[in-house]
């Protein structure tokens, strides 16, 4: 006997069924169709289905069916053949190819030669000299092969092994390969590695899907594979709806009432803006006119503008149906006025951006300081990459000439100079980050700024900040990279200001 739990929020339904309660599956999805009472013939000619009747508020009756639902695991184990190849198997013609995926990013290149290595790489061409940067993140080899297929060979606890991971927000069957043994990480002195997650894809070609550092030098990398399309535990789970029908009974409306009322309060929130515009711009009022259809129980809405055009509807009425799926097409664009405030106010050192999609973070101050941390449940470790100094930097451009700004006439970038951050046991020194601040000429917002963090030597760091209103103070700064109306404000950063932040471990 099927067990059922109702949950009725705002009038809407949702029903759980199972044969045993273990909570609630998300990933079955139901849909709740009200056909209406000439279609309640066809109930009696689905007799496997279960069904429940349900009584609204306001006493009205309907009579629902639910459509009965195998186990997703049982469908899988159905499927699966026991004379299928190992998913490892169908992996192996990938990891015996030459052919390697490639993520390029803004500075970083990911290379992802499957069975075989990664590796993170730059390369700067200095004339005819070409300087390279490169990291293994991980290795692997035949031997580890034969290793994973042994783990794989049961086919019945292979159904046990299969984890997954989310994909556009879809929960995927994965198969995990682990590279090890790659460049020794500096901050943890622990070798770097990489988890390389395969799902299934179709059409897919064995591209980088997305690449994320996890957790101090540990990445993750998902690959997109049509090889794991063939074995039914990697197939993509279909997402459908089952429909669940609810029949009015007696004198039941086709749709309750409160529904009904609900939508049509979604539906005048949703154009409300429309005429909320239309209503500053003329002088008159705008009128919106629901509706339900006797014969199909829709809810319909109609907009009139100006009490003398009450009497005319526009071309077209809207229904709660496809209300939903579609923007209004009256509802006009203007141009917004531009904001420089906020960039304005960075640049003045009243705020500061943060930035970073991995394990580290990183904040600038500008003309204060640059930190990278990390924040988990154990608290934030804080690392401070250099703090602003107008002595010290003046002192650094005396020592890097060229450094200083390029003339006026073909003029990029200016950098300063952030030193004295937090001491770095590999080089005995203390941590120094190079600020450049690069014009943006063609940027798709002149009130945006961007910016990235490198590492180009170990505990050096180099910060860019790319902006269009940069471009307006290039040519004032001086032959030091200076602009006075910014940097004269600022006091050099003090001991201070550095100690309040609170630094973790290295």
């Amino acid at each position: 006997m099927y067990k059922f739990i109702f949950l009725c929020i705002t009038n809407s339904i949702v029903i759980t069924q199972a044969k045993e309660l273990n909570g609630f599956d998300d990933s079955i999805l139901h849909s709740i169709k009200w056909p209406g009472k000439e279609n309640i013939d066809v109930v009696d000619n689905y007799n496997q289905q279960e069904e429940i009747y349900l009584t609204t508020h306001r006493n009205e009756k309907y009579r629902c069916t639910i459509p009965i639902i195998s186990s997703k695991d049982e469908e899988r184990k159905l499927d699966t053949d026991l004379t299928i190849s190992s998913p490892v198997d169908l992996l192996i013609p990938l990891f015996l190819t030459s052919s390697c995926s490639y993520r390029i990013e803004s500075y970083w290149t990911y290379e992802v030669c499957h069975g075989r290595y990664i590796k993170q790489f730059h390369e700067e061409r200095d004339g005819k000299l070409i300087k390279s940067q490169d990291f293994i993140l991980g290795k692997w080899n035949q031997s580890l092969t034969e290793k994973l297929l042994y783990e794989y060979k049961n086919i019945e606890k292979e159904h046990e092994k299969v984890q997954y991971t989310k994909v556009e927000g879809v929960k995927l069957p994965t198969l995990v390969v682990t590279m090890v043994d790659g460049t020794l990480c500096d901050l943890n002195g622990v070798p770097r590695s990489t988890r390389i997650m395969y799902v299934c894809d179709v059409q897919g070609k064995n591209e980088v899907y997305s690449l994320k550092e996890t957790m101090t030098c540990s990445y993750e990398i998902i690959i997109l594979t049509p090889l794991l399309c063939s074995h039914p535990l990697y197939k993509p789970e279909k997402q459908t709806e089952n429909p669940i029908y609810c029949y009015p009974m007696e004198n039941a409306a086709k749709k309750p009432r409160s529904l009904l009322a609900m939508e049509a309060a979604s539906l005048k929130t949703r154009y409300q803006k429309l005429g909320d515009y239309k209503k500053s711009v003329n002088d008159h009022k705008t009128f919106a006119v629901f509706k339900v259809d006797p014969k199909d129980g829709v809810l319909k809405m109609e907009i009139f503008e100006g009490a003398g055009l009450m009497e005319e509807a526009l071309k077209e009425s809207v229904s709660v149906e496809t209300a939903m799926e579609k923007e209004p097409v009256s509802n006009p664009s203007y141009n917004l006025p531009l904001d420089k405030q906020p960039v304005i106010d960075f640049l003045e050192g009243k705020n500061c951006l943060n930035g970073g999609s991995g394990w580290w973070k990183y904040e600038l101050c500008y003309g204060r300081y640059v930190r990278q941390y990390h924040i988990d449940k154990n608290g934030e470790t804080s690392l401070i990459l250099g703090a602003f100094n107008k002595e010290a930097h003046i002192e650094w451009m005396k020592k890097n000439p060229h450094k200083r700004p390029a003339p006026k006439e073909s003029r990029t970038e200016i950098i300063h100079y952030y030193t004295g951050g937090t001491h770095c046991d590999k080089t005995g020194k203390p941590r120094q980050t190079e600020v450049k601040l690069k014009c943006l000429e063609k940027a798709v917002s002149q009130s945006s700024v961007s910016l990235y963090l490198l590492e180009p030597r170990t505990c050096e760091y180099e910060l860019s900040v790319q902006s269009s209103l940069i471009c307006d103070i290039l040519n004032l700064a001086d032959e030091n990279g200076l602009v006075p109306s910014l940097f004269d404000k600022f006091a050099s950063s003090t001991s201070e200001e550095v100690n309040q932040i609170d630094l973790g471990n290295e």
